[in-house]
């Protein structure tokens, strides 16, 4: 009989199916995922829409093919172990091709970059390397303007189309002052605008960018929407060590001890300054000498460390450490006119002598890490504590309609200890399926400011009084937030956000006077404030628009004590459109409406007294105000590569927060905060570069027209105001030969103001013009600059005038190593004062700042600079 062993197949299909599943889970772990973020070469930013193609090394078969999101990210999965390569495609951009190697773990790319083509337009080959457009950001290549060997960025500023430098090295674009300067990116030293400028040398810059970004949180944790003004330093790749080190003294007893050293191009960099000065320099280790508006006398101590660690890009960390030792003395005049209703127009003239020592110390650190490929972590933190010290002595004599009414002595001594301080994390993470993502956020401040005044008062209508006025003011503020972005399709994305702020404020003052029939008084306060906002956003994207819109939902709660609360709710829409018909030219539109409710101080009816001659008041029945912000903007870079800048801008105020004020005939006067809607502003700026060939001077144009329509209440009556601003900037720059430049600035101003209290108008015209001079050679070099201020009205002899000259020469001593011995004049000209004027509402400020007088300054310098 023929029998058969059963035993036999089932043992040989168990060893089938180890060895099926074995070869199924070597498959597995043999296919592996490649995540890539494409991002523009130049502007670091991510670029979207991009093809990126997957074919084998051995041959040219397309084996995957995606295209990036909003985001730059596109992710291959389940690819074999073996040789490949990537090719990434976008119109306007140049291919790129890489080749990869897939083996036994998943490869990640990290940032691929890729450039811009060249571009015809109207038969003009440009070729975009001095100033590039992306979107609303202009961009300039610093390869492309000659600085000096031993330039600082803000020389390289100065040469730059539609930017202006003033000689305090405040950095003006289109008519405004430039609030944020970054350095690849990250803060430099804090909020210290100049500090990043003064010290970084110029063939050090790759490039300059210039755009409009969302402001920092506010102190409730809520986002804060306002556009500024950011410049971007992009500094080289390349390891770079730099710094100087200096030591002067001068006659009339000035000195100035000042160094810094810096890394940059590593993967842990840092900036260290430190300085001792009395001599009024802008900055430390800076050459230039003081810009005329410096106070009679100021003794700088500082010392401070700027970090930057990153260890590859899944870990950033950046931040600084500062302390600041600064004492003042200052003499200073100021004259005010104050229209009143029923035609009456007093003057205060004032002459104020001033001490100030203040102290601080600040903590600002910033950690980015990336836990996974998904999943990114943001912490930040700020600690500033400070104490200062002020004393000031002023005498005011005070008329009106032409008659003397009162004469007042008033003499303050104050300290002030500030401790303030907040914590930031944010956490998101993106999904698998492209484009999704989720986020939350978590904010908790605290502010605390405490004062203690000694204030002395004597007029003609009342005896001596000395008061105590001892204030203390608390608050603090934690918010949660939450977001979540979901593809709706190739090009678009939903988002949905909410968050929830809670702000607690705490505010009393003790009042104790020297005065008959008057006790002391005992003042203590509490606010809260309950903020919830949700907002739904749309974005559509393509290569040449983008389309954003959202509306937002913001309901806010005070409650003042006292069974007082106030609630309101807003429904703000909010419209951005982009389009860039090229990669030289865009136009960018811009809607939204903003609600922001009124400090917890202002609503606080605690006197604040410290100067007898304005007191101001709380007002706890003040509702949160509502602006509508319009912007359109259009830029454009011609076949030379000079840009053309266009902005327009109005803004509508509903219920703004403004002073009501209340004044006697004494001239004392009183503020207290309050709503008023119907208040708006318009703007038109033009931003043009051009270069003269034949003479090869380089020219910048910048003209702003401004009108402001603003009102308030001033004894009792309605009063509205009328500001129209012309103002025209002209900058001229030009090379002879090798040695020397020469640079020329004329700024007029033309400003006319009407005011419903009274019936002429308020007219003037004012200018300022400055000269540069610098000639070198391989042993000399020879710096030297002059400003001229005026200003005045039409057809009367009310003119003041303010001339500042000053002198830089400078010797090298050493050929082996950069030493130089340097000579400074300040002042030359021996100006007595600057010279400043500021109206708003119903006043006018026409105020002198005595300055400096003239010395000379001997010292010695040594250059540091080392490129790898």
């Amino acid at each position: 009989m023929f029998q058969i062993n059963v035993n036999i197949p089932i043992a040989l299909r168990e060893k089938y199916y180890i060895i099926i599943v074995f070869l199924l889970s070597q498959m597995a772990v043999g296919q592996r995922k490649i995540p890539v973020q494409v991002r523009d070469s130049d502007t670091h930013l991510p670029v979207e829409a991009a093809t990126v193609v997957l074919t084998k090394k051995s041959d040219t078969l397309v084996m995957r093919q995606l295209q990036s999101d909003r985001n730059g990210y596109s992710t291959f999965t389940g690819i074999p172990v073996g040789r490949y390569q990537l090719r990434f495609n976008k119109q306007g951009y140049k291919e790129l091709k890489t080749n990869i190697e897939i083996q036994n773990s998943d490869l990640n790319l990290q940032e691929v970059h890729i450039g811009l083509q060249e571009t015809v337009i109207d038969e003009v080959k440009i070729k975009p390397l001095s100033v590039k457009v992306h979107s609303d950001t202009v961009q300039y290549n610093a390869a492309q303007y000659t600085t000096r060997p031993d330039a600082r960025t803000e020389d390289l500023l100065r040469r730059l189309p539609g930017i202006f430098v003033d000689h305090d090295s405040n950095v003006l674009v289109k008519s405004k002052e430039a609030e944020q300067i970054l350095v690849n990116g990250e803060a430099f030293f804090g909020d210290d605008k100049k500090r990043a400028i003064q010290m970084i040398p110029a063939e050090l810059i790759d490039n300059i960018q210039v755009y409009s970004s969302a402001k920092k949180e506010s102190g409730q944790g809520i986002p804060d929407e306002t556009k500024i003004t950011t410049i971007n330093i992009i500094t080289k790749k390349k390891q770079s060590f730099f710094g100087d080190v200096q030591a002067g003294t001068g006659l009339v007893k000035r000195h100035n001890l000042s160094g810094n050293i810096s890394t940059l191009g590593k993967k842990a960099n840092y900036s260290i300054i430190a300085q001792d000065d009395n001599a009024g320099l802008t900055g430390s280790g800076s050459h230039k000498m003081p810009s005329g508006n410096s106070p009679r006398s100021i003794q700088k101590r500082l010392a401070g460390i700027n970090i930057s660690y990153s260890k590859s890009p899944a870990l950033r960390f950046y931040g600084s450490t500062e302390i600041d030792d600064t004492r003042s003395l200052s003499r200073e005049s100021g004259k005010f006119r104050t229209l009143l209703p029923g035609g009456v127009v007093q003057y205060n003239s004032t002459e104020t002598n001033s001490s100030l020592h203040n102290i601080s110390l600040r903590f600002n650190y910033t950690l980015n890490a990336r836990i996974d490929s998904l999943t990114t972590l943001n912490v930040n933190t700020n600690i500033l504590t400070g104490r200062t010290l002020t004393q000031q002595n002023s005498q005011s004599y005070i008329m009106q309609n032409q008659l003397p009414v009162n004469t007042v002595h008033n003499t303050v001594n104050g300290k002030q200890r500030t401790a303030s301080g907040y914590l930031n994390a944010y956490i998101s993470r993106k999904f698998r399926k492209k484009g999704r993502s989720i986020s939350a956020g978590w904010h908790a401040g605290i502010n605390r400011l405490r004062q203690n005044d000694t204030i002395s008062v004597f007029s003609m209508d009342n005896p001596v009084s000395t008061q105590l006025n001892t204030g203390d003011n608390m608050s603090t503020s934690v918010s949660v937030s939450a977001q979540y972005t979901e593809p709706v399709h190739q090009y678009g994305s939903m988002t949905v956000s909410y968050s929830l702020s809670k702000s607690y404020n705490t505010n009393n003052r003790n009042i104790v006077q020297d005065y008959p029939g008057f006790s002391s008084v005992f003042l203590e306060t509490k606010t809260t404030t309950l903020t919830q906002q949700a907002q739904t956003r749309y974005a559509y994207q393509r290569e040449r628009y983008e389309i954003s819109g959202g509306l937002n939902l913001q309901q806010t709660e005070l409650d003042t004590g006292s069974n007082h609360t106030t609630k309101s709710m807003q429904f703000s829409p909010d419209l951005h459109f982009t389009y860039r018909p090229n990669t030289v030219r865009s136009f960018v539109l811009n809607y939204r409406n903003m609600m922001t409710p009124p400090a917890g101080i202002l609503l606080q009816p605690i006197i604040d007294n410290t100067n007898p001659l304005f007191i101001r008041y709380g007002n706890q029945d003040l509702k949160p105000s509502l602006t509508h912000f319009l912007d359109f903007s259009y830029n454009t870079v011609n076949s030379n590569s000079q840009p053309f800048l266009i902005n327009l801008n109005a803004v509508l105020y509903e219920n703004e927060i403004v002073e009501q004020v209340t004044a006697d005939a004494a001239g004392f006067q009183s503020t207290k905060p309050m709503n008023f809607s119907g208040n708006y502003l318009f703007s038109f700026n033009i931003s043009k570069s051009a270069e003269l060939k034949r003479s090869e001077i380089n020219m910048n144009f910048n003209t702003n027209v401004m009108y402001r329509y603003s009102g308030n209440i001033v004894n009792g009556v309605e009063n509205h105001t009328k500001i129209s601003t012309i103002r025209e900037t002209i900058a001229a720059s030009k090379t002879f030969g090798e040695a020397l430049d020469v640079s020329l600035n004329f700024q007029p101003s033309l400003i006319i103001s009407t005011n419903t209290l009274d019936a002429s108008k308020t007219s003037f015209f004012t200018y300022t013009s400055g000269l540069d001079l610098s000639w070198s050679n391989d042993t000399w070099k020879l710096t030297g600059y002059g400003s001229h201020s005026h200003y005045g009205r039409f057809n009367t002899s009310r003119s003041r005038s303010f001339f500042m000259a000053n002198l830089f020469i400078e010797r090298k001593i050493s050929q082996l190593r950069p030493l130089y011995l340097h000579l400074a004049y300040y002042n030359i000209t021996n100006s007595k004062d600057y010279i400043n004027r500021i109206i708003s509402g119903n006043t006018l400020l026409d105020s002198a700042k005595e300055m400096m007088p003239p010395y000379l300054m001997f010292g010695v310098k040594w250059n540091i600079l080392k490129n790898n």
